[in-house]
């Protein structure tokens, strides 16, 4: 299956999902989300506390383009009116599995999230987007042996 097909089918999952999830207002609340859906958080600056460091974002200097970008992508998300609705918050690839076209399981449901559903779409599609480039640049970048390795 092409690159395309599989994209569409992975972008369709999430949507499947919060159709058939019960309303964000019927279930106990789910808060606060992970750290990377982590944008309405409390704390000082423009990034969440991490869950996989124990390091203030904020207080690292970091390429002024990419502070910029959180910023506006920060304040974007905190402006939204939409409703929240419940969905995956960490829809990554290998938290599915497929029977042919149709997601047979869905895995890692600790991240189960109650946002607008632009936030729940948006972060399966980065991590999608990441997992592409990732593999281009493998595939681009020669391997370097080891020195003293065969």
């Amino acid at each position: 299956m092409c690159t395309v097909a599989r994209a569409r089918l992975f972008a369709g999952a999430p949507a499947r999902l919060v159709s058939l999830a019960p309303p964000a207002g019927a279930v106990s609340p789910l808060d606060p989300p992970p750290p990377w859906l982590g944008w309405g958080h409390d704390r000082r600056g423009v990034w969440p506390w991490p869950d996989d460091l124990d390091a203030d974002l904020n207080a690292r200097p970091g390429p002024g383009r990419l502070d910029d970008l959180g910023r506006r992508v920060r304040e974007r998300l905190l402006a939204t009116r939409l409703e929240p609705v419940v969905g995956h918050g960490d829809f990554e690839s290998q938290n599915v599995r497929w029977i042919g076209d149709e997601p047979y399981a869905v895995h890692d449901w600790d991240s189960v999230v109650a946002l607008p559903e632009p936030a729940i779409a948006g972060a399966a599609a980065a991590d999608r987007h990441l997992r592409l480039l990732r593999r281009r640049l493998r595939q681009r970048t020669p391997h370097r042996r080891l020195p003293g390795r065969a």
